[in-house]
C-alpha cells in the first residue's frame, strides 16, 4: 500500500509543478521600434496617404499626366501625389509652392479648410528662414486654388471676398489715421489754450495821430486790440 500511495504523492507534486509552470506570467515581448514616438502617419506625414488621399506607391509605373511617358518615382508624386514627372515639373509656373501664411491671406482659408476638409491637402515641411523654431508647410498652390474655390463657390466670389476685406482694412486704416488726426489737434488746441492762459505781451502795431495839436497818438495791440494812446514830446 505504501508504493502507490508514493506513486500517487509524486504525481501530486509533479501536477502542482505543472500548474505553476502554466499560471506563471510569460515573459513580455517588446515590439520593434519606441512607442515613444509619433505615430508615422501624422498630419506631418508627406511620404505617406493621409486618411482618403491615394497611396504613395512608388513601385510600380505610373503615366505623366504632362508627356504621357511613364515613370517609377519623381519629387512631384512623392510629396503630392500628382503624376507628373521630373522632366514635366515646373516649379517655377505651374507646380509652384506657396506657403499656408499665404493660402490663408490670399485666398482667405482657414485652418479648418487646409486640415480638416476632405480630400486633406498634402503638404511638404522645411526650414523657416524666418524663424529659428518650427518648419513652414509648403502647399501646391494650384491646389490650394482649387481648394479656395471649393470653399467660397467660384473665382468671382472669392474675388468680391478679397474686394471686401480690403475695403474694410481701409476703412480701418482711415479711422487710425482720423484718430490720430484728431488726437494731433486736441494736444495743439491745449497747447494753444495753455499759451493763453500764460501772461500777455502787447505787439503794438504802427503809432496813429489822433490829435495834432496836442501830438497824441495812438497804437493797438495786433493780438487783443488794446489801444495805447501817448502823447510825443
Amino acid at each position: 500500500m505504501s508504493e502507490p500511495e508514493a506513486g500517487t504523492s509524486a504525481a501530486s507534486r509533479a501536477d502542482a509543478n505543472q500548474e505553476q509552470t502554466d499560471t506563471s506570467t510569460p515573459p513580455s515581448i517588446e515590439p520593434r521600434g519606441n512607442n515613444n514616438k509619433p505615430s508615422i502617419i501624422s498630419n506631418k506625414s508627406i511620404t505617406l496617404p493621409q486618411d482618403d488621399l491615394p497611396e504613395i506607391n512608388e513601385n510600380f509605373m505610373k503615366e505623366c499626366e504632362e508627356c504621357h511617358q511613364d515613370f517609377l518615382r519623381s519629387n512631384l508624386y512623392r510629396n503630392f501625389a500628382v503624376f507628373i514627372c521630373d522632366d514635366c515639373r515646373d516649379p517655377k509656373g505651374a507646380h509652384e509652392l506657396i506657403t499656408r501664411t499665404d493660402a490663408k491671406t490670399k485666398y482667405l482659408l482657414k485652418d479648418c479648410d487646409l486640415d480638416l476638409r476632405k480630400p486633406h491637402l498634402r503638404y511638404i515641411l522645411k526650414k523657416n528662414p524666418y524663424q529659428s523654431r518650427g518648419d513652414m508647410r509648403l502647399y501646391l498652390k494650384f491646389q490650394i486654388e482649387e481648394r479656395a474655390i471649393d470653399v467660397h463657390g467660384s473665382e468671382e466670389k472669392l474675388e468680391e471676398e478679397l474686394e471686401k476685406r480690403e475695403e474694410r482694412r481701409t476703412m480701418k486704416r482711415q479711422k487710425t489715421y482720423d484718430k490720430k488726426i484728431k488726437s494731433l489737434s486736441m494736444q495743439v488746441r491745449s497747447s494753444l489754450y495753455k499759451h493763453k492762459l500764460g501772461p500777455h505781451e502787447h505787439e503794438f502795431g504802427e503809432a496813429i495821430c489822433i490829435d495834432d495839436d496836442n501830438d497824441k497818438y495812438e497804437k493797438t495791440c495786433k493780438t487783443c486790440n488794446y489801444k495805447w494812446v501817448y502823447e510825443e514830446l
